[in-house]
């Protein structure tokens, strides 16, 4: 009798380890052919493969956790799919109708990538998408990508040395010298393959329109006493408000390796310079070491326009066999587009595409890069392939023009 008990135990504790293994390896399980599922679900089930080469970095670090969790609650609202993750490198989503395997289902890529839209299906636009970004991912006229997440650019201050962003930097006094080595206003990076440092700065340093006061004209016969009946006068109608373009230059004695070097951050740390362009990425890693007390005074603010390159774009190939397998992968995009899967990018410090409520109010460095980036914002087309020359290019004349003088 004991020796039935044990194997009875044996018996129940198989039949629950089988069931806690029946989730993970169903992940793994190639797509259900079939009218089963169909049946059963009134629509597709399997997995839908996701391959994920961001090219920039959210300020967390990884797009994976909010795919995650978003690809979950997506998950939980069509049973019977699961969507599976892969991060692979910019060559594999170059290549991606190529694959031994065939295309994936869907794809997160960046722009510059991909030089076109061949391969991808047509999208549509939700009507949340902000007006500026409804664009990017047009070719031939379709919509063939959608954006889905967003980094930025703003200026980071070193409140020691300069406490505002001026309308022209070359109306600034050179920091002190420290021990015999030169301070400078302004550090910029090398442009890399996702993060052009040469349109920020760009953008930064845009014109600006600022407000003049008007000086009012005297009407005519004011001050003067002609004996006459003062008569009751109109309510006085406000002048409109008057402004003028602000030509913004670069400070005159800039670093021999602006625009070359390998990081500005690591400069900005240590004092030798005082503003540096910076993403979620270094905000960040400001906010992280003035927790830890070991951060200098910073602050973070915008400058005269906004730009972004950092896109997280979504396209579905239109190599899948299924019609229904496409359409399932369209609705997961089109899932990363509402409001609670773009609040939750705050799990990953990234910035929504979507018009709605701010997600960083109140925290120190995000807000403000937030609040420098949701105004007139200029981004590239995601198949663009001659963009960054145009911005190096701009970039160049205004290193030419603060060096001229």
């Amino acid at each position: 009798m004991r020796s039935r008990g044990i194997l009875h135990a044996l018996s129940w504790a198989l039949l629950v380890a089988v069931a806690l293994l029946i989730g993970p390896v169903a992940r793994q399980l190639p797509a259900v052919n079939g009218n089963l599922a169909a049946d059963a679900y009134g629509g597709w089930a399997g997995v839908l493969r996701v391959w994920v080469c961001g090219g920039w970095a959210p300020g967390g670090g990884s797009f994976i956790p909010w795919l995650n969790g978003c690809s979950a609650r997506f998950e939980r609202r069509h049973p019977g799919v699961y969507v599976q993750m892969q991060s692979v490198s910019a060559d594999a989503i170059a290549a991606f109708l190529s694959g031994e395997l065939g295309p994936p289902d869907a794809i997160l890529f960046a722009p510059g990538m991909l030089p076109s839209g061949e391969g991808l299906s047509p999208l549509a636009a939700p009507p949340a998408l902000r007006e500026a970004l409804t664009d990017v991912g047009l070719w031939q006229g379709e919509l063939r990508a959608l954006p889905v997440a967003l980094g930025g650019y703003a200026w980071v201050l070193n409140q020691s040395l300069v406490q505002a962003v001026p309308h022209d930097w070359s109306t600034l006094p050179a920091p002190a010298p420290v021990k015999k080595q030169p301070r400078y206003l302004m550090q910029v990076p090398a442009d890399q393959p996702y993060l052009n440092w040469s349109g920020a700065l760009n953008a930064l340093c845009a014109p600006r329109q600022v407000g003049v006061e008007p000086s009012p004209a005297p009407r005519a016969g004011q001050g003067i006493d002609l004996g006459l009946p003062i008569a009751s006068e109109p309510t006085p109608v406000p002048p409109e408000p008057a402004t003028q373009t602000v030509l913004c230059r670069l400070p005159a004695l800039l670093p021999g390796d602006f625009r070359a070097g390998a990081s500005a951050y690591e400069a900005f740390l240590s004092g030798k310079v005082a503003a540096i362009p910076a993403t979620q990425r270094e905000i960040r890693r400001l906010q992280l070491l003035s927790d830890a007390g070991r951060a200098p005074n910073w602050s973070v603010a915008g400058g005269g326009g906004a730009f972004s390159d950092q896109l997280l774009m979504a396209g579905v190939p239109d190599g899948a066999d299924e019609a229904e397998r496409r359409a399932l992968a369209r609705a997961w995009v089109d899932w990363l587009l509402r409001d609670d899967s773009q609040a939750a990018l705050t799990g990953i410090r990234a910035l929504r595409v979507t018009t709605g409520d701010a997600l960083y109010a109140g925290q120190m460095g995000m807000a403000e890069l937030e609040q420098a980036m949701g105004g007139r914002l200029e981004a590239p087309n995601a198949f663009d392939t001659r963009w960054r020359e145009r911005e190096a290019a701009e970039a160049d004349r205004l290193v030419r023009e603060s060096r001229a003088g």
